[in-house]
């Protein structure tokens, strides 16, 4: 399994639970036996990466919202990441 973090995260990186690492936003990272698998799945879960490759589901695009539930503006100091949507990233228009 491959996957691209949309978020930074914390996980485990030795099959025993020993020792831990960050997966940092932006990276892609191959898993190494189903223990990792199984990691990876959960970041996928929790909306921290997306699979790469394969059968991996298309990443679902919404419009990111603040705590009182109206709808987050992109924040135009940081270029890179669209906050207005979940994962960072505006889904490509299509034309018509």
């Amino acid at each position: 399994m491959k996957i691209s973090m949309t978020k930074n995260a914390i996980g485990i990186i030795r099959e025993d639970g020993s020792q831990t690492a960050s997966f940092l936003l932006g990276q892609e990272y191959v898993s190494e036996g189903k223990w990792q698998d199984d990691i990876f799945k959960g970041f996928v879960s929790m909306g921290q990466a997306n699979e790469i490759g394969g059968n991996a589901p298309v990443p679902e695009t919404k419009r990111a919202r603040n705590v009182d539930g109206t709808l987050m503006g992109d924040d135009a100091s940081t270029p890179n990441i669209n906050e207005a949507w979940v994962g960072g990233k505006a889904p490509i228009k299509k034309s018509k």
